[in-house]
């Protein structure tokens, strides 16, 4: 074990360091995430469903909201 560690230090020094900038720059990103909402009627009279259309991707997401919480999922075959 030791003698990976002497052989591979660098490594070990530079993979968390390019990992922990990475996932700076990724979360500093300063695009706004819009979205379409197409409501429709829910279930019950707490459940409100809607679906979402990403402006960029197109992608459509299907959430549902109650007093438990939130759930969003994509939307795989129209």
């Amino acid at each position: 074990m030791l003698n990976f560690i002497k052989k591979n230090k660098y490594k070990i020094i530079i993979l968390p360091i390019i990992l922990l900038l990475g996932i700076f720059i990724g979360g500093c990103s300063d695009s706004n995430a819009t979205a379409k909402d197409n409501t429709f009627s829910g279930e019950g009279p707490l459940t409100s469903t809607h679906v979402l259309i990403d402006n960029d991707t197109k992608q459509e997401y299907i959430v549902v909201q109650d007093s438990n919480g939130v759930a969003i999922t994509p939307r795989l075959k129209r």
